[in-house]
């Protein structure tokens, strides 16, 4: 059978196989952010986005002292839409989805780098991350590394990659 958001049994089992490699990531005492992506496409997309930040995702943070989820939606859309940004327009213009690069820069510079330093060490600098995920978490990493550095942050391997690894394999 086909399952997907609201099947009780396939949430349940992303959220142990997610909670799993938030403990493998922390084991020596790191934080694991999770990321909600934001404001997608298309109505279809955002409620999938929306279970999958509120089922799953804070369900791990919540049970998990080493996760934290963020957020960056009040920093990238407006009205369920994503917004256009001075100097940098869409940035997600393609697909409403993948960072192009000035939108990967901006995030990095403007909200993602800032966060992370505050979850990861305050105070801290540069703070060294990790980039898991899918091909949205890898226009991440890939577009947005000249950001993340201005930020603070040392992208110490490249692990983001199209169809997400972390799942199905765990941190390498």
């Amino acid at each position: 059978r086909t399952v997907g958001p609201d099947d009780r049994a396939w949430t349940f089992s992303i959220r142990q196989l997610l909670a799993e490699r938030v403990a493998a990531l922390s084991a020596d005492g790191a934080m694991v952010a999770l990321w909600a992506d934001p404001c997608g496409p298309d109505a279809d997309a955002r409620e999938r986005q929306r279970w999958y930040r509120d089922r799953v995702l804070a369900s791990v943070a919540d049970a998990d002292a080493h996760a934290v989820l963020i957020d960056p939606t009040s920093e990238v859309c407006q009205d369920g839409e994503a917004r256009e940004v001075d100097d940098v327009g869409a940035p997600r213009p393609d697909d409403g989805q993948h960072w192009s690069e000035e939108g990967a820069d901006w995030l990095w510079r403007s909200w993602l780098g800032p966060t992370l330093r505050e979850v990861g060490a305050p105070g801290a600098q540069p703070v060294s991350a990790a980039v898991f995920g899918d091909s949205i978490a890898f226009t991440l990493d890939y577009e947005g590394r000249a950001g993340a550095d201005a930020a603070g942050i040392d992208l110490a391997h490249r692990s983001a990659a199209i169809g997400c690894g972390l799942t199905r394999q765990g941190p390498s």
